[in-house]
């Protein structure tokens, strides 16, 4: 992940997420940035202001669980497979956890 102040090009944060990644999603009661990887990695980052930035930990799912969903109002982000599993991780403002 890298994230950039739009008007003078600066690289504000660099952070390594999963190979392969397909979705992105921003959960912003919780400021919580998901990408969804091929590998079977959900990274999840903290944004703690508009210059940092906070990485909660990789969350395992499935290789090839690029498919995401997420549901802001419970607090939630879901990553699915053909396989019959579903990794399913709660996104706070300080923390995220394998469930």
């Amino acid at each position: 992940m890298v994230v950039m102040d739009a008007a003078s090009g600066k690289v504000i944060a660099s952070m390594p997420i999963g190979a392969g990644v397909g979705p992105v999603a921003w959960d912003a009661d919780s400021k919580t940035i998901l990408f969804s990887s091929g590998d079977g990695i959900l990274s999840l980052f903290h944004q703690k202001s508009a210059d940092e930035y906070e990485d909660l930990g990789p969350v395992r799912t499935q290789p090839g669980a690029k498919t995401m969903l997420l549901r802001p109002v419970a607090g939630r982000g879901y990553s699915g497979s053909s396989s019959p599993s579903i990794a399913s991780c709660a996104m706070t403002s300080d923390t995220a956890a394998d469930l």
